[in-house]
């Protein structure tokens, strides 16, 4: 049991810091309300959400954790 707070506390802190990273970046960015997305952003929208981001790390550690269980309790 503690295995899985710690990675829903790491899963919780990454999402966290992404999301002041883009925060940040963002206040650093032009002030006005109609600027175009940077190039990366453009090329890449769904690469550089943090949301996204958080979610695709959770479910590889859930699939991880799946596979061990598996492994370990599933008599193979």
């Amino acid at each position: 049991m503690i295995a899985l707070g710690v990675i829903a506390l790491l899963i919780l802190l990454a999402g966290l810091v992404i999301t002041f990273r883009t925060g940040i970046w963002t206040q650093a960015r032009n002030k006005e309300f109609d600027v175009s997305a940077p190039k990366p952003v453009q090329a890449h929208p769904y690469l550089f959400n943090p949301i996204f981001l958080v979610y695709l790390g959770a479910g590889l550690l859930v699939i991880v954790l799946i596979l061990y269980f598996v492994f370990k309790y599933g008599g193979y």
